[in-house]
């Protein structure tokens, strides 16, 4: 009797510990480095706010542009677009606005100094090169910008976004046409991103510091911008421009051709005036011939740079001595 009672009461010694072992288990925690807290009394897990918070690849995208703003919250807000809700801070719209107008500025103002001849419709045309959805969307994507913006795919987006590029324009008709001629979204929202990044730093380091952001990435890009010389009638813009330079009127020279009689003949036209050539143009007619020469003659005049034209500079632009001249009011093509 003895001996059992021994053992039964060893036994319950033994369950007992292997029981406060247990629960020793149990009740421990071990600390965590996560966003996450335990609260015992309502048994659930509640995740601590987490927004706006600059994300590595964030501070990484400004190490690479070298944008150093006085707060990483500004290019934070500049590259978070209105569709995205889950922020406490203002979309980009503000700095958007403010950046395209002065990417604009810059662009026309340096093409105005190199080229200062272009009349007024072509050199816009070239502003909305440099300016224009497609190359800043390029430009976005190829510096990364996808990868840290912040922002809602939505078809609500899509048609405002074509909105927005109508000018307020609500005519269905061009809000189906711009959607189209945009098919993808990102690359609206990466243009916009791109404006806003200019926009914040002209607020936030001053003009010179988004003239230079103008300058380094978006000016020296190579376009080959002569291509949006389409002249219709280069003969009778020619005669005009002669006219009103008061030089002789243009005149067509045969200067070479080659195989009149075969099926493919070339023919080599040159136009002067007065006894000045101004340039020459070649075809496998004479009339392609003529067309050629009398628009590389106009080419040569409107795309004509100034001798000592260098860059504006982002400190003294106005400062610089530079050989400028500015182009006349209304000095257009005779079409």
């Amino acid at each position: 009797m003895f001996s059992l009672f021994s053992l039964v009461k060893n036994y319950s010694i033994i369950n007992r510990n292997i029981l406060l072992r247990h629960n020793c288990f149990v009740t421990i925690r071990s600390f965590s480095n996560t966003n996450t807290f335990y609260i015992e009394e309502k048994n659930k897990i509640t995740h601590k706010d987490q927004k706006d918070v600059i994300s590595p690849a964030l501070y990484a995208f400004a190490a690479r542009m070298h944008l150093n703003f006085s707060d990483p919250k500004i290019l934070l807000q500049a590259v978070t677009h209105k569709s995205f809700s889950d922020t406490n801070l203002s979309p980009n719209k503000r700095f958007k606005e403010l950046g395209k107008c002065a990417i604009e500025l810059y662009i026309t103002e340096y093409f105005h100094m190199k080229f200062p001849l272009l009349h007024t419709n072509y050199l816009e045309k070239i502003v909305n090169i440099y300016n224009g959805i497609g190359t800043l969307s390029t430009f976005g994507s190829e510096i990364g910008l996808k990868y840290v913006m912040r922002w809602s795919e939505s078809t609500d987006l899509y048609i405002s976004s074509a909105i927005e590029d109508q000018s307020g324009s609500t005519d269905e008709n061009n809000v189906l046409y711009e959607s189209r001629k945009i098919s993808n979204k990102i690359g609206y929202v990466m243009a916009q991103a791109v404006q806003a990044i200019v926009g914040a730093l002209y607020l936030d380091k001053g003009p010179n510091s988004a003239r230079k952001f103008v300058q380094d990435y978006l000016l020296s890009r190579d376009l080959d911008i002569q291509q949006v010389y389409d002249v219709k009638t280069p003969k009778k813009d020619l005669s005009a421009l002669m006219r009103r330079l008061g030089r002789e009127p243009p005149i067509s020279r045969l200067l070479f051709e080659a195989g009149r009689l075969t099926k493919e003949p070339i023919f080599v036209i040159g136009v002067y005036s007065d006894t000045e050539k101004l340039a020459e143009g070649f075809g496998s007619n004479l009339k392609m011939a003529e067309f050629r020469a009398a628009k590389n003659a106009l080419v040569n005049y409107y795309f004509k740079e100034i001798k000592d034209f260098t860059l504006p500079s982002a400190i003294d632009t106005h400062q610089k001595q530079m050989s400028y001249i500015p182009t006349k009011v209304c000095d257009t093509p005779a079409s």
